[in-house]
């Protein structure tokens, strides 16, 4: 900490835990939390724990009082910016950018933007010696440059305030009480840029030439180029950043044509400027920024003093942000609710930034409304027919004279689905671990809303309820039924599969889980082929009376990839069970390490969302137990399955890249590929285990055997390997 920065005084510490516990013996129990819903919450709450710890609270450990901005200025301990080299100039736009994508990845303003001294009051200190129509005055490179930081951050925050697809901890507005703010127009800001990037394009083209026009900021006219060319590269950028975030503000029009052009402009610059930041050793020139302004922030919990991100981070980051925003401009594109289901779903796998994510929200459901402008029950009806995996005859004449003759349960159900709906995209703009909590609940909702496709079935096939081998035999017929059942199925996979990502199980659950995985997807395999048959009797009988058959298609990649997990989890399940048999596989149980707790607690508490809902029929404990008795198969059959099940994965996929039949995306071929090496090694490793036995390895009878489940290759798929020896 530089003491130029800092008032010539220290700081005297006073115990005030006596007269805490006077105000609260009265108020407070012993344990209970202050709270208040908007002013002091559960993670204020938390993060007030760290104070007075002198390992998590640096203010306990200074010894000087850190100054505010202005005082520094008042007291002479920042240079004035015109009095800076064009270095330290070319050094605090370098360190902005690392500074917004410190706040991008969740770190307050106070710790990255606001730690820039020259930024504050609203850019006071940098508009007093800012002069656009003075040729010579090198401050209008920084104070447009800067400008064009805080309008994207006005921009951000305002798409932040609109998105609900966040945490506070991982996300927080401006708390802090700085003023920085513009104090210009959005427009002016523009020009401003445009203005100084022409200028700088001139000044280039004249000193090539020779013209002397402008005056020289550099006395040798080889390092006025690179300065020149390195400015020119700065302003280019801030251009085309602040035109990408302009361009997506309008939820009902954003201004495709302009963020694409925007963003592969932009590109290239970053890597100019990282190769100009080493090459003019700017490193060298650092001024402008203190770290420990985030301490005198005003907020209810003390701020941790961290260093914002490296430039080559940042550049990282800002290649990764601008990859996510023309990934999300792509929505707009869509039609209908599968695909764009699928692609919020495919969205939420690349693992983006707090404000990618805030930005997808906005443009496709702003005010609940797909891309601002239609509401999803109406989109839903308007393209139901697409939607479903099959069709009857009666349903469709029946979705047609709901236009005319709108029924309430139907109507009910739409609105339900639409609801339900809502809420999953934006829970897939939230980080996986949240998306997994709102999954759980809304299994429930969407049980609720299966409940009512189901009574539309029965009423518009006209059968009786009472008659159970009636409806069995009908079954094919559920249109909304069974289109329901595939959504429930589909997020109760997604909710097992993040447990891997998120290392959320325990290995004594691997067996299970996986058992589980291959039983909902084993229903929704047996819904597929059922319906197929049920399509090509229909497509049978109508080809005899030359009518058009009307099925709706279903998402080949889908069904393949639901093959594919059905295929991996009921050979990993065998794997395990396999190493359980031969005696690789000892503590498989919990209650061999943690005898206060049973496998009947810990599986209900895991499933216990499924049981929320009548389809698929949830498994208990019990049943799973029932169904799983492998006391007549032998280890050596169930090794033999495993590879058989592994095996049958690599030739399905191996087909599908040869004859390329499905259309793919290339994140989707990218999944498969690793699913294929994952499935190959875990193919290896059932024969390498197959040949082991208990006594290869050396241990204490009482030492507990385990496999190691190794998820180096993939976060979703584990490799099964033999205990440490």
């Amino acid at each position: 900490m530089s003491k130029s920065l800092l008032k010539d005084e220290t700081i005297e510490w006073k115990d005030v835990t006596e007269v805490l516990k006077e105000c609260t013996q009265k108020e407070f129990n012993l344990g209970e939390m202050l709270h208040h819903p908007k002013q002091f919450n559960l993670y204020d709450i938390m993060s007030a724990v760290e104070m007075m710890d002198p390992k998590m609270d640096l203010t306990v450990t200074m010894k000087e009082h850190v100054a505010f901005p202005s005082e520094r200025f008042r007291k002479g301990f920042i240079p004035s910016i015109e009095t800076l080299p064009i270095q330290s100039i070319l050094y605090m736009m370098d360190t902005l950018l690392c500074a917004t994508f410190t706040w991008f990845e969740g770190w307050s303003l106070s710790q990255s933007l606001f730690t820039c001294i020259y930024l504050h009051d609203n850019l006071k200190y940098i508009d007093e010696k800012c002069d656009y129509e003075d040729n010579k005055n090198i401050v209008r490179f920084f104070h447009s440059y800067a400008s064009g930081i805080i309008l994207i951050k006005e921009l951000v925050e305002e798409v932040m305030t609109i998105s609900s697809c966040r945490e506070i901890e991982e996300f927080s507005l401006d708390q802090s009480g700085f003023y920085v703010k513009l104090n210009t127009k959005p427009n002016i800001v523009t020009q401003r840029i445009e203005k100084i990037e022409k200028e700088l394009i001139e000044r280039i083209s004249n000193l090539k030439k020779g013209i002397k026009f402008y005056e020289n900021i550099q006395e040798n006219n080889e390092i006025e180029l690179t300065i020149l060319n390195a400015l020119l590269n700065r302003i280019s950028f801030i251009k085309n950043f602040v035109t990408i975030h302009l361009g997506l503000q309008s939820s009902t029009s954003p201004q495709i044509s302009n963020v694409k052009k925007a963003i592969t402009n932009s590109i290239p610059l970053l890597k100019q400027i990282q190769n100009e930041f080493t090459s003019l050793n700017l490193e060298n020139y650092k001024i402008g920024f203190d770290k420990n302004i985030a301490i005198i922030a005003s907020v209810a919990t003390p701020l941790r003093v961290m260093e914002l991100f490296t430039l080559e981070r940042t550049i990282g980051l800002a290649s990764k942000y601008f990859d996510d925003l023309n990934y999300i401009i792509g929505v707009v594109q869509i039609q209908s609710l599968a695909p764009f289901i699928h692609f919020f779903k495919l969205f939420s796998e690349r693992d983006a930034s707090v404000v990618s994510r805030a930005y997808l929200s906005h443009i496709s459901l702003s005010n609940s409304l797909v891309f601002g402008k239609y509401r999803l029950q109406d989109w839903i009806e308007n393209h139901i027919e697409n939607e479903l995996i099959t069709l009857t005859d009666i349903h469709i004449s029946n979705i047609k004279l709901q236009k005319t003759k709108p029924e309430l349960l139907y109507q009910e159900w739409l609105d339900a689905l639409a609801q339900a709906y809502i809420k999953l995209c934006i829970a897939f703009s939230h980080n996986r671990s949240r998306l997994r909590r709102v999954l759980a609940h809304l299994i429930h909702e969407f049980g609720l809303a299966e409940q009512r496709a189901e009574q539309i079935d029965v009423t518009w096939l006209k059968l009786d309820v009472n008659n159970p081998e009636l409806i069995r035999k009908n079954e094919t017929k559920f249109s909304l039924s069974l289109f329901m059942i595939d959504v429930i199925i589909d997020i109760m996979h997604q909710f097992l599969i993040l447990g891997f990502e998120l290392e959320l199980y325990s290995h004594d659950e691997y067996a299970y889980v996986t058992w589980y995985i291959d039983y909902i997807t084993k229903i929704r395999l047996m819904n597929f082929s059922k319906i197929y048959e049920e399509n090509n009797n229909i497509k049978k009988l109508k080809d005899k009376t030359k009518k058009k058959t009307k099925v709706s298609k279903y998402y080949p990649y889908t069904k393949l990839v639901t093959e594919l997990h059905s295929l991996f989890f009921r050979g990993f399940f065998r794997f395990i069970m396999a190493m359980v048999k031969k005696g690789l596989y000892t503590n498989s149980s919990i209650e061999s390490e943690l005898p206060f707790t049973t496998d009947a607690l810990r599986y209900t508490n895991r499933f216990k969302p499924f049981f929320n809902t009548a389809q698929p029929p949830p498994v208990t404990y019990e049943a799973f137990v029932s169904s799983n008795d492998l006391s007549q198969i032998g280890a050596s059959d169930l090794f033999n399955s495993a590879k058989d099940h592994f095996s049958a994965i690599q030739t399905a996929i191996e087909t599908c890249f040869r004859q390329e039949v499905i259309k793919m995306q290339p994140t989707e071929k990218q999944q498969l590929e690793v699913l294929l090496k994952v499935a190959k090694t875990n193919a290896i490793s059932v024969v390498v285990c197959s040949r082991l036995s208990p006594q290869d390895f050396k241990q204490n009878q009482t030492t507990p055997l385990t496999p190691i489940f190794d998820f180096s290759m993939s976060r979703l798929f584990p490799v099964l390997k033999p205990p440490k020896k």
